[in-house]
């Protein structure tokens, strides 16, 4: 149990935690900008293929499974939908979820918690993954999610 001298000592380095993850991460974002990990162009092939009507196929008429996640592909070609450029909208989704697993450690996470985010985001490989455009940082978003819920959970 924290005393309240603690817990006022970790409430004021929220802000100072959260400000240099928030530059750790943008830092690596823009150092590795120019990564894309060639794995990630079969499920953009797979979405080409739904947005065009064909249906979940590498090639028309043959209905085989080649891709890792299917929640993945249909985010993908849901922001192909409408318009968005496939590379860039994997980008787009593994930033997206990069960050909100940084959020989770200041929204659902206790007070000492919220160094892992400073942890994470120092991790330069956690940036490289955020723009490869595979589903990796987003698998990283949920089970951070659920081990964040599971513990807040067993505590009551």
């Amino acid at each position: 149990m924290m005393n309240s001298r603690t817990e006022k000592n970790y409430n004021q380095l929220n802000p100072l935690i959260l400000l240099s993850s928030s530059a750790a991460i943008l830092f690596f974002l823009i150092q590795l900008q120019g990564f894309y990990h060639d794995d990630a162009y079969i499920i953009l092939r797979y979405a080409k293929n739904i947005l065009a009507g064909n249906g979940i196929v590498w090639n028309i008429g043959d209905r085989v499974e080649g891709y890792s996640s299917f929640l993945w592909l249909i985010l993908i070609s849901l922001l192909g939908y409408f318009k968005i450029d496939l590379i860039l909208a994997s980008r787009i989704l593994g930033v997206v979820f990069a960050v909100a697993t940084l959020l989770l450690f200041f929204i659902l996470g206790k007070q000492r918690s919220n160094f892992g985010a400073l942890l994470i985001s120092t991790n330069s490989c956690f940036a490289l993954w955020a723009l490869g455009g595979l589903e990796t940082v987003a698998f990283g978003f949920f089970v951070s999610w659920d081990a964040i819920c599971f513990k807040t959970i067993t505590e009551i």
